[in-house]
């Protein structure tokens, strides 16, 4: 994390786990050093993974085999696309009616099997 100062990868997470919108606590997460959309999106699903999952190329070429992404929503991740790739997992997980049936990380497991 070329020399970033622990104390601040501390307050960032600390800010962009009690951060109430989605893509803020994504984009916060993006301000350490090397995080990106994906490393942002890895360290939210640690976090939290019923509500999160990590976006990544294998996970979006995954949800365009399924026909639920459209290659011109992007097929890298991204600030952009984080709150609809995030609906679109978590309506596919059905968490936002069946929250702890199935998670997200499950959902996403799945996927990635299916796309190898």
């Amino acid at each position: 994390m070329r020399a970033f100062p622990e104390q601040q990868v501390a307050s960032l997470s600390r800010q962009a786990f009690s951060c109430s919108d989605e893509l803020g606590a994504l984009v916060i997460l993006t301000l350490i050093p090397g995080a990106r959309a994906v490393g942002a999106s890895a360290i939210l699903t640690a976090q939290d993974p019923t509500c999160y999952t990590v976006m990544d190329g294998r996970a979006l070429k995954s949800l365009i085999m399924l026909e639920l992404w459209s290659e011109d929503r992007g097929v890298v991740a991204s600030c952009l696309a984080w709150p609809d790739y995030l609906d679109v997992c978590l309506r596919l997980a059905g968490a936002r009616s069946n929250r702890g049936k199935i998670t997200v990380k499950v959902v996403f497991a799945c996927t990635c099997t299916w796309s190898s």
